[in-house]
Formats: structure tokens, C-alpha cells, sequence
């Protein structure tokens, strides 16, 4: 994945350059009030368990 500032990333290679833990923490704590971060925090948990946690892991939404 280029993360160089030529062309743009979209919101999947920012998640990955971000790391998922970070927005899986933020679906989690809004969860209490939203059934549909419920839904992108149960997805997220299953990609961190895997070790698929972003661009430090080497693995990711892209690879």
C-alpha cells in the first residue's frame, strides 16, 4: 500500500495507517447508544483477532 501523499488514500487505507485498535475503540464506546456500532465493532474485533491490525502488522483491510 502507497501511503505517500500522492493521490488520495480512502477511509480503509486510513484505518489501516491509523492502526484498527484505535477505531475499534471508538465503535466500542459509542456501541451503549448505537446498534450499528455494535455491527463495525463485532467486524473490527474479528480482524484484530486474527492479527490483521493495520499497517504495523503488515496486514490489514489491503493485504
Amino acid at each position: 500500500m502507497d501511503v505517500s501523499n500522492e493521490g488520495s488514500n480512502g477511509p480503509f487505507a486510513i484505518l489501516d495507517v491509523v492502526g484498527l485498535q484505535t477505531p475499534y475503540n471508538l465503535a466500542l464506546s459509542r456501541s451503549e447508544t448505537d446498534e450499528e456500532q455494535v455491527k463495525i465493532a463485532r467486524l473490527i474485533k474479528e480482524m484484530i483477532d486474527k492479527g490483521h491490525t493495520g499497517l504495523a502488522a503488515g496486514k490489514g483491510f489491503y493485504k
